[in-house]
């Protein structure tokens, strides 16, 4: 998890404007209910921002897995995670709409198809959340 961590903060934070500069992320999960990678990144994300630290863009995490009966479960919690024939976890660039971090484990015999169907409702969600928040501010 760690390692995730570090590579999506390598990813996000503009060293060029921070020469000789720690950046220091702490994150203490208080409790885990399943999805504890993505709550991390996302707040790992939102706290970059709050902290002015300037990053290249802004990325959105996801955990999704598929259970015994071969349905797809979006945000799922510890038992769901224990008892999924896959658990897949995907880190999004909101900017360029490509995949920073895949990791996935457990069986799926179709993950390419599953990565593409994930993406493309990811995206539609973000075209959504877009027009929604376009419309509002608009009126």
């Amino acid at each position: 998890m760690e390692k995730i961590l570090v590579d999506i903060c390598e990813y996000l934070i503009l060293s060029t404007l921070n020469p000789r500069t720690l950046i220091q992320v702490v994150i203490q999960p208080i409790q885990d209910q399943g999805s504890i990678l993505s709550a991390s990144v996302n707040a790992m994300v939102l706290a970059l921002i709050n902290a002015g630290i300037p990053i290249c863009s802004i990325v959105s995490s996801l955990t999704c897995c598929i259970d015994q009966e071969g349905e797809l479960l979006v945000d799922p919690d510890n038992s769901e995670i224990e008892n999924a024939q896959s658990v897949h976890f995907f880190t999004f660039d909101c900017k360029t709409d490509e995949i920073v971090v895949s990791d996935s484990y457990g069986s799926t015999a179709a993950e390419e198809m599953f990565v593409n169907w994930v993406v493309k409702k990811f995206n539609y969600l973000l075209e959504w959340q877009l027009k929604k928040d376009y419309y509002t501010n608009s009126i």
